[in-house]
């Protein structure tokens, strides 16, 4: 018993620690599927991701540089379009609910953009968008 209790701390540790790795896992499933579903918000402008409002994810930028969208930094840029992401929330159903959207940010314009939601799954083959539920304009 004296043995287990430290084995039980340490996987739970590395559970709680996997964690952060899994939210960036289906943010990449999100932006690809994003990028192909939604083609035209990324063509005008730089992109800044965020997620649950963190912006430095430079993991996440290396595995997405195969999808070239112009990735940049969320500040110091006048025209960038911005996609924020929260972190997965389970759904009593065993799906995920992710919201995201997208806005046009600009000093000189109005900004403009969507909200959206996307109901995603996890498997042993990573995350999947299922679908995804758009929102009113901003």
């Amino acid at each position: 018993m004296r043995l287990l209790a430290p084995l039980l701390l340490s996987l739970a540790a590395s559970v709680h620690s996997a964690e952060p790795n899994e939210t960036l896992a289906a943010a990449e499933a999100l932006v690809r599927y994003a990028a192909s579903s939604h083609p035209l918000l990324f063509e005008k402008s730089d992109v800044c991701i965020s997620i649950d409002g963190e912006e430095n994810l430079q993991p996440l930028l290396d595995r997405l540089k195969d999808i070239h969208l112009r990735i940049v930094s969320c500040g110091g840029k006048t025209i960038v379009t911005r996609l924020p992401i929260s972190k997965p929330a389970p759904q009593p159903d065993g799906t995920f609910l992710v919201s995201y959207g997208y806005f046009i940010d600009c000093e000189n314009c109005a900004t403009q953009g969507k909200a959206m939601s996307a109901v995603m799954s996890h498997d042993g083959a990573g995350w999947h968008v299922l679908h995804e539920y758009v929102g009113p304009n901003f």
